[in-house]
């Protein structure tokens, strides 16, 4: 009989420790499944950027970091923020090296680098970024070489290169910019030559060529581009030989020539017959 036993002292045996196991897994039906540990990455992203003096719209689509002394290491937080469409960097000390943290934030629209450190190479760490409508580069160190790399951004609507020692050539690199409508250039190193370039540019309709070399025969390319209404040429070589092709410019809605060297009498006409300059004036 002690024998025989045996066998069924260790069924009950294990099954009462498996039911003791079972019982501790299964949750009663007043219990709640234990929280993870797992940390929101995102929002403590945010507030570690709030805490640099960083500001985010109130969707968290926006953020705004202008004149902040972020580094290059800093904007590696943005990496996980791929959601954002609109980032403000201007005037911060950020360089090249910081731009390839924002491959990834292939949704953002407006990026704003004025006034930084950002040469002709780090603008290859942007070409990914093909949704981009708004780029601002006022007072970088671009000379144009690397408007290479913008070629594949066709969605670019507005692109702000004013204060940069561009030159005809660095122009050509725009060429294929399909949908930008609006250009804003300057630089003794732009001239007449440069305008060709621009003729492949058929949705542009505002165009400030402020303190550019362009003349007459700049104006003469100028006349063909359809979708042109407002044109800035103030501090240029513009001449009353000039005008005629300003007048055959129907389409324009404002014009600004100041400081160049039309004349009073040219003046006088072009106010006369065409309205845009009229309304341009300061």
């Amino acid at each position: 009989m002690r024998i025989e036993s045996k066998p069924l002292v260790l069924v009950m045996t294990l099954l009462v420790f498996s039911g003791c196991d079972a019982a501790k897994m299964a949750p009663g039906p007043d219990e709640q499944p234990e929280a993870t540990d797992a940390p929101n990455t995102e929002k403590e992203t945010r507030a570690a950027i709030e805490e640099l003096g960083g500001s985010f719209s109130p969707d968290n689509k926006g953020l705004d970091l202008k004149s902040l002394p972020i580094t290059n290491a800093d904007l590696k937080r943005l990496q996980g923020l791929t959601d954002l469409q609109f980032l403000d960097l201007n005037n911060t000390p950020i360089t090249d090296d910081g731009l390839k943290h924002l491959k990834g934030l292939t949704n953002l629209r407006d990026l704003y680098l004025n006034d930084t450190a950002i040469t002709d190479a780090g603008l290859e760490h942007l070409k990914g970024l093909t949704s981009l409508r708004t780029l601002r580069l006022y007072g970088t160190q671009i000379n144009g070489a690397g408007l290479e790399h913008l070629k594949g951004l066709t969605d670019l609507r507005t692109i702000n290169l004013n204060g940069l020692p561009l030159s005809d050539a660095g122009l050509e690199h725009l060429k294929g910019l399909s949908s930008l409508g609006t250009l804003y250039i300057s630089g003794e190193q732009v001239t007449d030559v440069g305008m060709a370039h621009l003729r492949e540019l058929p949705r542009l309709s505002t165009l400030n060529l402020t303190g550019t070399q362009i003349g007459d025969a700049g104006l003469e390319q100028l006349q063909g581009f359809p979708s042109l209404q407002f044109l800035y040429i103030d501090d240029t070589s513009i001449t009353d030989d000039g005008l005629q092709y300003l007048k055959a410019m129907p389409q324009l809605k404002r014009l600004t020539l100041d400081n160049t060297q039309v004349s009073d009498a040219g003046r006088n006409d072009l106010k006369a017959t065409v309205p845009a300059y009229a309304k341009g004036r300061r």
